[in-house]
């Protein structure tokens, strides 16, 4: 793998990490969630939304963009995710992870400028 390509990886992992770490210990109902902010009158996108834009936004960029592999992004189902329990959650990003680190091996300089 490309220096730059594992050192974004690295960066990727690490978001994730920062993203699903704290999350996992709420209860379920607080992961799912819009909150209300009375002050500014504006909702805030639930965890399980959150979580799942960030995976499905990944995929789109580094699996169609760079790996040349369709991700079939749909956003509207991605706005209504629901998760049943603390790990069910993360999935979309474990499986998303995987994905990036396959196509991150393959991709050498070479096809890095042809995209």
């Amino acid at each position: 793998m490309l220096s730059e390509l594992a050192n974004y990886l690295t960066r990727i992992e690490e978001l994730h990490s920062q993203t699903t770490t704290p999350i996992q210990v709420l209860p379920v109902d607080m992961i799912n969630r819009r909150l209300f902010d009375q002050d500014s009158g504006s909702d805030f996108t639930p965890f399980a939304i959150l979580v799942a834009h960030i995976s499905e936004v990944e995929q789109f960029w580094i699996c169609e963009k760079a790996g040349i592999v369709p991700s079939h992004r749909n956003i509207n189902p991605e706005f209504k995710t629901i998760t049943h329990d603390n790990i069910d959650f993360t999935r979309p990003l474990s499986q998303t992870s995987m994905i990036t680190n396959k196509i991150f091996i393959n991709l050498s300089s070479e096809k890095l400028d042809e995209n």
